[in-house]
């Protein structure tokens, strides 16, 4: 496993969860703004690493799932860049939520199944892939606040999840739980 894409997928992690906390303060102070669209857009874009460097960690778990969940990745960041920048378009943000729950749901699943990680990091990632599926589905059957609030869960459990990566990815933890393998 390259060390230094480890590491550099470790701050992008952080700087991600920096960008998206900063987009939500912006929204809320000024929500014409555009620099809170942008620091979402840097945010997302940010993320690549981090889903190359989980493709990485778990190809050893399933190499097949491991790839899907990071080729998955790029619709999903598309699709949600798309639904920053046309947020009236209710059915892009359905197909977003639809398309950004399967990274999470698998990578989510094959941290739980591996002894790489531990299981509180595997179920943030699984309860921010199940929640932003039940955003897109309440959005589609016309529930758009329970859509708002479990795309927001989606996105606290996602921001938990990146955080803990932060630290999980830092070369000391992630070789701990690899030499206890054996």
């Amino acid at each position: 496993m390259d060390k230094k894409v480890i590491q550099i997928s470790r701050w992008c992690a952080l700087l991600a969860v920096v960008l998206m906390v900063s987009f939500f303060v912006i929204i809320s102070i000024a929500p014409s703004s555009s620099m809170g669209v942008l620091l979402a857009l840097a945010g997302i874009l940010i993320l690549t690493p981090v889903f190359y460097a989980l493709y990485l960690i778990h190809h050893s778990e399933s190499a097949i799932l491991s790839l899907v969940g990071f080729i998955f990745w790029f619709p999903a960041g598309a699709l949600d860049m798309a639904s920053l920048l046309n947020h009236e378009n209710t059915m892009i943000y359905i197909i977003d939520c639809f398309i950004f729950s399967v990274p999470l749901m698998i990578f989510g699943f094959l941290a739980f199944k591996s002894k790489k990680m531990p299981n509180g990091i595997a179920i943030m990632a699984l309860l921010s892939g199940v929640f932003y599926l039940m955003s897109g589905m309440a959005t589609f059957y016309n529930t758009e606040m329970i859509g708002m609030y479990t795309g927001f869960g989606g996105l606290v459990f996602m921001l938990i999840w990146f955080t803990w990566l932060f630290f999980i990815l830092s070369e000391n933890l992630l070789e701990i739980k690899t030499t206890d393998l054996g």
